[in-house]
């Protein structure tokens, strides 16, 4: 038979990973917004890019971010999940067996 599950450190490894990219595309959209904003860049391919910047590209780069700050928080809560399943399956270690119920994965 085999098991359901994933390996606890390793999904929390990969919340990690992700809280991390999501800080960095937050810090990367930062600094871009006060670039775009700060430009000297008179002129309407200049108000084209401020205006996409905006209404487009900050907005997107937001969105990835919370994406990937949601990712992580589910990763989190299935390895906390994981965790527990572990824990209440007694001395054996053996909480989600193929077949035996279970779920989350």
């Amino acid at each position: 038979m085999g098991f359901y599950g994933a390996d606890i450190g390793e999904l929390r490894r990969l919340a990690q990973s992700l809280t991390t990219a999501s800080e960095s595309l937050e810090t990367t959209r930062g600094g871009l917004q006060s670039t775009v904003s700060g430009a000297r860049w008179a002129g309407p391919d200049g108000d084209e890019l401020r205006g996409r910047w905006t209404s487009e590209l900050g907005p997107a780069l937001a969105a990835a971010a919370a994406t990937l700050r949601d990712a992580a928080d589910k990763v989190r809560t299935n390895a906390d999940q994981q965790l527990a399943g572990w824990r209440s399956a007694g001395p054996t270690g053996r909480a989600r067996r193929a077949g035996a119920g279970g779920g989350g994965g």
